[in-house]
């Protein structure tokens, strides 16, 4: 199930790439910015700005899971089988089906039509998520891409099975790993998830002499304290890793989790303060690492 391939992409790798979006996640991390990206099944966004109650999407539910309430138009999630009708009447492109099963061929022949890009810049194509590597399709895309000489790059929680990663290293030039707390409970409270997958698949990860790029999130009242940081620093020592991106929290997503009629629990209080954002890469650069954002 892939929800978006987004060409010409130029923050997701080396070169123009293009990125191959993964949908589902086994993560809930409460600042994700491709909500739409977690289900393992195919979404429904209805983006209520664009609707004009016109009722043609009410008359086209077999569900009848569409209807008027308030002065607008609702949808009972409970009912709703995600067939599409709904987007394909509505004259005003307010609903989208969000998830096409793809296989590896057919995601192969979109990402070829860009090759010349790839060739001229030093790009490729990034595969990404949701969690790509909780998809055994997205290990035979590898395969194939590498079998076409184009550089490949693994965007990863890292929370995923070890066989799949030991998999996916073999055909792949860059991984893009995500550490987003170093604090076991803290992880399992934002994300859902513990952390101990992650770091144990980052530890043998890098014992492969893979490329790592691990890219950190700064959240803040997260993962942006002294003690957080620290923390995170023993980890990065105990996976040898000397290479790292830090990312500032955004709230762009914020409309997407309106559309998937999901609450947003990250606020303004989650964006970094002026001048962290420096001192996050003061801290790390005074210990030797590499550090971009």
């Amino acid at each position: 199930m892939v929800f978006k391939i987004q060409r010409f992409s130029l923050h997701d790798g080396p070169g123009i790439r293009t990125v191959v979006f993964f949908k589902g996640c086994p993560l809930r991390c409460f600042w994700c910015h491709n909500p739409e990206g977690q289900s393992f099944e195919k979404d429904i966004m209805f983006y209520a700005s664009r609707c004009k109650m016109c009722g043609k999407c009410i008359e086209a539910c077999p569900k009848k899971a569409i209807y008027f309430y308030q002065g607008r138009i609702t949808t009972d999630l409970s009912k709703c089988i995600k067939c599409g009708r709904c987007v394909m009447i509505c004259p005003n492109q307010a609903r989208e089906v969000i998830g096409t099963e793809m296989d590896a061929d057919e995601i192969t022949d979109v990402v070829l039509k860009d090759m010349d890009f790839y060739e001229q810049s030093g790009g490729g194509v990034t595969i990404s998520g949701g969690e790509p590597l909780a998809n055994t399709q997205s290990l035979e895309l590898l395969r194939r891409l590498k079998r076409e000489n184009i550089h490949t790059a693994v965007e990863t929680s890292g929370y995923c099975q070890w066989e799949y990663m030991k998999e996916a290293a073999r055909h792949t030039d860059l991984f893009l790993y995500d550490l987003k707390v170093a604090d076991n409970q803290k992880h399992i409270e934002y994300t859902g998830c513990s952390v101990e997958p992650i770091v144990d698949n980052l530890k043998k990860l890098s014992s492969l002499e893979s490329e790592i790029l691990v890219r950190i999130p700064l959240i803040n009242g997260v993962n942006t304290q002294l003690k957080e940081l620290e923390q995170m620093d023993n980890i990065l020592k105990y996976c040898e890793i000397k290479k790292i991106q830090l990312l500032s929290y955004h709230d762009y997503a914020k409309n997407k989790y309106d559309a998937l009629a999901r609450n947003y629990q990250a606020d303004n209080q989650n964006k970094l303060p002026l001048g962290t954002f420096a001192q996050v890469q003061e801290f790390f650069r005074k210990r030797n690492y590499e550090v971009g954002g």
